[in-house]
């Protein structure tokens, strides 16, 4: 028995106390097969008085009964009292059950008036999970009617509300549903399309509301600070500061900031907001892999599939702007990456020296759907000038924005908490909260995908370890990398703009390094991580995984 039906068996015993109370009605909110099950338990609980009646003392009753008749010798008396007696029961049977029936309702009734809002199902739907990433506590289906809460504390969810648009949150996130046209925003990430029956959508925050005249619009409220952002993508909306007596229009392309005694206009930014989720794959997924095991044998087990047939194998060159170049013929070379214990057999351990690994694939190129995915290990003793560049492709240009694709652990404060899992393209990155340096082996997957209208960018997810990393920033702007002018493939463990900047080369290790030209899910993430098991196959979105072709370059 788990926690929850233990607070459910407790509350139909007896009282629940405080602590109690909140939390069974936190894991009622949370999970609706609970709300369920305790639904049905309150009814069966209710509905048990008749059904544990002491049948003995009734049969003892009707017993006396007609040993009283038999005495006074009354025949039609005894058939009678019969009669009477089977009349009484099935009165007093309906009784219990209509009072049964009101008992149930009563006890749902007064518990949810005390520690929350009671099961959407037993109230009109208003809105309904279409889809979800990452958010394991709810599933596809699930309902909400007026009063249900949304708490997430990590991943993506969609939904749908009832015709009148489509909602995308981001955890960690607190939602309150106050009827079909409106909600409650107490922190988090909202991203809400509405049409027009959804017109009038009211959005309600810490510093005021937010009303919605035909739009696409984004709010965020900072748990920390407490304030309010909204982002106006397309249309217009009313916005209401503090007691709602002044009105602020916002219109597309237009943003603005909350505070409790402040507000400012800001740059409109479409990339703070996840606009869809990813889509289902339609076509078979191509990929590149290099398993990473040895620098003597380096296109050894270099697998592809999809992608044209020819030596993505690895060679390992010394940049000419490297720290340790040589100046003369007889110089030492810096080392060579070194062979190291990896999660799946050996792994490359990079110095940061100078040495890099290059591929002739050049990557993904635009602003295509893609997955990179690697396992990486970050000495604890770390400089942060060694971390700009873990894999990267594309053709750097100063006057280029987007034009590459760099993954990287994060050395700019400025940009972002340092030692974070980052990817930049040049004029924009993203990055995610986990520190990386601590010697150990992390899972790492960056997955780019395009979203309906060019003109709301792209999203972009970051996972470790196979969880959906909260993002500290996003703001990705232009996407196109270039590799039809690029004068290199795919760099490992070098910074794609260390032509201009010297000193640029990851320090440690690197393996199983996957390039997938489709947006995988964390469902194929995880299989990835745990089995290392790629998804080749059209339309998977689960663990329907098919072989795939095998090329190694000996």
């Amino acid at each position: 028995m788990n926690r929850g039906e233990q607070l459910i068996a407790r509350a139909l015993a007896g009282p629940l106390d405080a602590a109690e109370q909140r939390e069974l009605c936190d894991l009622l909110q949370q999970q609706p097969a609970l709300r369920e099950a305790f639904a049905a338990h309150a009814a069966l609980h209710a509905c048990l008085g008749p059904a544990l009646e002491d049948e003995l003392a009734r049969e003892k009753f009707l017993a006396g009964t007609l040993q009283a008749a038999r005495a006074a010798d009354a025949a039609d008396f005894t058939a009678k009292v019969r009669r009477k007696l089977t009349s009484i029961r099935r009165r007093r049977m309906l009784t219990w059950m209509a009072t049964a029936t009101a008992a149930a309702a009563l006890v749902l009734l007064v518990f949810f008036m005390q520690v929350g809002s009671p099961p959407a199902a037993a109230l009109a739907t208003v809105a309904r999970i279409a889809a979800q990433d990452s958010a394991s506590t709810y599933r596809v289906g699930d309902p909400f009617g007026p009063g249900s809460r949304l708490h997430l504390q990590a991943g993506l969810v969609e939904l749908d509300l009832q015709g009148r648009g489509t909602m995308i949150v981001e955890g960690p996130l607190e939602l309150e549903f106050t009827g079909p046209l409106g909600a409650t925003l107490k922190r988090g990430r909202v991203l809400l399309h509405v049409n027009a029956r959804g017109y009038g959508y009211k959005l309600t925050s810490p510093q005021g509301s937010i009303v919605d005249l035909g739009t696409t619009f984004g709010v965020a409220v900072d748990e920390l600070s407490g304030e309010v952002e909204t982002h106006v993508l397309a249309g217009e909306v009313k916005t209401f500061p503090g007691d709602g007596n002044e009105v602020v229009l916002l219109q597309a392309n237009q943003a603005l900031r909350l505070g409790a005694s402040s507000q400012q206009r800001i740059p409109m930014n479409a990339d703070a907001f996840y606009t869809a989720l990813p889509p289902i794959q339609h076509q078979a997924v191509r990929m590149v892999h290099w398993p990473m095991e040895s620098v003597d044998a380096p296109g050894s087990g270099t697998r592809t599939h999809g992608f044209a047939d020819v030596d993505y194998a690895l060679r390992f060159p010394v940049a000419p702007d490297a720290p340790d170049a040589p100046d003369a013929a007889d110089a030492p070379l810096p080392e060579l990456p070194k062979s190291v214990d990896g999660p799946f057999g050996q792994a490359l351990f990079f110095d940061g020296a100078g040495r890099y690994a290059e591929s002739h694939f050049r990557g993904i190129a635009g602003a295509k759907e893609r997955t990179v995915a690697f396992w990486v290990k970050v000495p604890e003793h770390f400089d942060l000038e060694q971390g700009y560049s873990m894999l990267s492709w594309g053709q750097f240009a100063e006057e280029n924005a987007g034009s590459v694709w760099q993954v990287s652990v994060n050395p700019d404060k400025r940009d972002g908490p340092v030692g974070r899992l980052r990817v930049g393209v040049h004029g924009g990155k993203a990055i995610g909260t986990t520190d990386l340096r601590d010697g150990r082996w992390h899972h790492l997957a960056v997955v780019l995908y395009e979203v309906p209208g060019r003109e709301f960018g792209k999203n972009v997810l970051l996972y470790v370890n196979g969880e959906l990393e909260p993002l500290s920033r996003r703001v990705l702007g232009v996407m196109d990398t270039q590799i039809g002018s690029a004068d290199h493939g795919v760099w490992f463990g070098r910074d794609v703009t260390s032509a201009a900047h010297s000193g640029r080369f990851f320090r440690g290790g690197l393996d199983e390094v996957y390039i997938f030209d489709a947006a995988l899910t964390q469902e194929q993430v995880r299989e990835l991580m745990e089995r290392n098991q790629p998804p080749i196959g059209e339309g998977k979105r689960s663990h329907e995984w098919t072989a795939y072709v095998e090329t190694d370059f000996n």
